[in-house]
C-alpha cells in the first residue's frame, strides 16, 4: 500500500540541499525525474514528502463529530419522548471512546514521508 501522486496534483517537498519544503504541480514522470511547472527534479534528490493531504483526509474529524452526534442524538431523543434527559452511562462511554479514538488517530497520523532504508519513491508506468 502506497501514497499514489497523478500529473495535475500538488506535491509539497523538501531537496536535499535545503532547508524548506518546495511545492510545485507534477506535470509528469520522466525516467527518474519528476517534472513540475517549475522544471525537473531528480528523485534521490528528494528527501521528504508532506503528505498530509494525501492521508486520510477528514477521518478523525468524522470520528470526533460521530461521538458528539452520538451524545446529541440521545438527549434529542430523550427530551422528545420523557420531556426529560438522564445520563446514560453507555451513551457516555460510547461517546467518550470515539471522541478519544478522534484525538488519538489526529495525533498518530502520518504527516510525512521520508525515503530511506527500504523506503523508496518508485515512479511506475
Amino acid at each position: 500500500m502506497g501514497i499514489t501522486y497523478y500529473a495535475g496534483e500538488q506535491l509539497r517537498f523538501k531537496l536535499r540541499e535545503f532547508s524548506e519544503y518546495n511545492r510545485g504541480i507534477v506535470v509528469g514522470f520522466k525516467g527518474d525525474t519528476i517534472q513540475f511547472d517549475f522544471g525537473e527534479v531528480y528523485v534521490y534528490d528528494i528527501v521528504e514528502i508532506d503528505v498530509r493531504a494525501k492521508t486520510n483526509k477528514g477521518t478523525a474529524r468524522r470520528i470526533l463529530f460521530s461521538g458528539f452526534g452520538f451524545f446529541v442524538m440521545d438527549w434529542a431523543n430523550q427530551k422528545i419522548q420523557y420531556g426529560t434527559y438522564q445520563l446514560n452511562r453507555t451513551v457516555m462511554a460510547t461517546s467518550g471512546v470515539l471522541v478519544a479514538s478522534a484525538g488519538i488517530f489526529y495525533l498518530i497520523k502520518r504527516k510525512k514521508f521520508q525515503p530511506r532504508g527500504r523506503r523508496h519513491l518508485l515512479i511506475m508506468g
